[in-house]
């Protein structure tokens, strides 16, 4: 029982990130077009920014000192899951105000609001995974896969959802997602953590 529990637990983390990681990001892309003006600018200003970005994040998780890997977790989903709902009702503003601005000036101010984000964004994919593999190590392919194939059905919904209502609602479409991983890991996960740190220890002992 409590096996199947933490498979499903695990699933629906990765698959979740999946989802809002590119629910958030194709959002992001399509907002940005519109203040920068050429779509293959933005998609090297994004996507660099977000990857250098999360390459910090990711990097910075080894040495939080949250008190488990799933209250990392959690805590970066909040802080996702806020930003890009500020940013679905705050852009626009800022782009009225900026729209002047040559562009190099709003490459830079895409970068500084873009990075932020993409710093907390690669914060749960490396601590979920090190999660799974103090709890459920075998469970690791799958994990990859789950999020794999969320990640398409994420870009697909992005563009289903801002079809009918617009990227605004896809941006807070992906501040759900992470949000879903904020209320079910802040508690579950702290005796999943331990769980596996106490494993060792009675290993070690033994």
């Amino acid at each position: 029982g409590g096996g199947k529990s933490l498979w499903s637990q695990y699933l629906l983390y990765f698959a979740f990130l999946g989802a809002g990681f590119m629910l958030i990001e194709v959002s992001l892309i399509q907002k940005f077009i519109l203040f920068l003006g050429y779509p293959t600018l933005t998609f090297s200003v994004i996507l660099f920014s977000l990857f250098l970005s999360g390459g910090l994040g990711a990097l910075a998780s080894e040495n939080w000192l949250a008190a488990s890997p799933g209250r990392r977790a959690a805590l970066a989903a909040l802080g996702i899951a806020s930003l890009a709902l500020i940013y679905s009702f705050a852009l626009p503003p800022i782009f009225d105000l900026f729209w002047a601005y040559g562009i190099r000036a709003r490459s830079l101010l895409t970068m500084g609001l873009v990075s932020p984000l993409g710093f907390l964004m690669g914060i749960p994919f490396p601590t979920g995974l090190k999660m799974v593999k103090e709890n459920l190590a075998e469970a690791i392919p799958w994990m990859w896969a789950v999020n794999g194939i969320t990640s398409v059905f994420g870009s697909v919904a992005a563009v289903l959802i801002a079809m009918v209502w617009g990227f605004r609602w896809a941006l807070v479409a992906g501040s759900l997602s992470y949000l879903w991983i904020f209320i079910n890991f802040s508690k579950e996960s702290l005796p999943l953590a331990r769980s596996g740190s106490m494993d060792k220890t009675r290993a070690g002992s033994g």
